[in-house]
């Protein structure tokens, strides 16, 4: 199979994979808001109040009925973008020796399965910035990845930062702090002499994305003064909530005994990944209830690309050895 019916196919069934989780969103919306009785999708916080604004509009101008309608046409577009992104991460960045054709096909199957973990805990807690959110994180992923290419994918990344600062701040945030530490950790490694310049793009960029992200949360709270973030720490002990994130984390704790134990070789961008993933999870747990999983999806999804490729590569080499 060429490399182009391989990517039509994946596409594919990442389409209607999506298409499965917006048929969810939008029947979820609409039993919550009968059940409920409240309006669907919620009105923006401070930390999110583009995309409920763009639903809105959206919804005026096309004459919908029903903005939970456009909130599943958001979620459809933002989810399989943001699939697509991390699937050809997945199988296209690059590593120390060359894919053969059976360790792409590996990435591929354990990265579609691997996905069907966040995804079940996108619905029925949905909000339209989850996907959206993904989006951001894939694609920035995607630049820094061709950074040390052409340097010119800085500015579509900070593009994307600047556009997702008012549809959730803290996850811009939280990724430029992540860009820019291992940018630094990869500077002042030893031997790694050859990377100055592309350890450098990480600092600067890393360091640009946290200080938008912050100045706008800054112009946020100062917009609304009213709102205030809710301390969640200490109600996330309860046995409901610690029950809902050992579940949530499980998956990804066993790979994180699987990077401790076989300590593969990362690239610069999969060190972003897991960092990123890292830095939100004590975010999350303070400010967030453990019980609503889909505000850590976005993190859990770019690991699903990291988890599929040093997996694969960890079967593969026990599979040689066994023949």
């Amino acid at each position: 199979m060429s490399k182009k019916q391989e990517r039509i196919l994946t596409g594919i069934f990442l389409f209607f994979v999506c298409v499965q989780l917006a048929h969810f969103v939008h029947s979820g919306w609409y039993t919550y808001a009968h059940t409920a009785r409240v309006p669907r999708p919620p009105k923006g916080e401070t930390f999110r109040i583009a995309l409920p604004a763009l639903i809105n509009t959206t919804t005026r101008i096309f004459h919908l009925a029903d903005t939970s309608i456009t909130a599943a046409a958001f979620d459809l577009i933002t989810g399989f973008s943001a699939l697509y992104l991390l699937y050809l991460m997945t199988v296209d960045l690059p590593l120390e020796e060359p894919d053969r054709p059976k360790d792409r096909a590996l990435k591929i199957l354990l990265f579609l399965a691997i996905i069907q973990f966040p995804l079940a805990w996108v619905v029925p807690w949905q909000r339209p910035e989850t996907m959206p959110s993904a989006l951001f994180l894939a694609f920035s992923l995607f630049c820094l990845a061709n950074i040390e290419k052409n340097r010119m994918w800085a500015l579509p990344l900070l593009a994307a930062v600047l556009i997702q600062t008012f549809v959730r701040t803290d996850v811009p945030l939280i990724f430029g702090i992540a860009t820019a530490f291992v940018g630094l950790l990869t500077l002042v490694k030893r031997g790694s002499q050859g990377k100055f310049r592309a350890s450098l793009d990480y600092i600067v960029i890393g360091s640009l994305t946290a200080l938008i992200a912050a100045g706008i949360q800054v112009y946020l709270h100062i917009l609304y003064p009213q709102d205030s973030l809710d301390i969640q720490f200490w109600p996330n002990f309860s046995f409901h909530n610690l029950e809902i994130l050992t579940i949530i984390l499980a998956p990804f704790v066993s790979f994180a005994l699987l990077l401790i134990v076989y300590r593969p070789s990362l690239t610069a961008v999969e060190k972003v990944a897991i960092g990123s993933a890292l830095l939100y999870l004590p975010m999350y747990f303070t400010f967030g209830l453990a019980s609503e999983a889909r505000i850590y999806v976005p993190f859990l999804l770019i690991m699903c690309m990291v988890t599929a490729r040093v997996s694969a590569s960890f079967l593969s080499a026990r599979f040689d050895s066994a023949t």
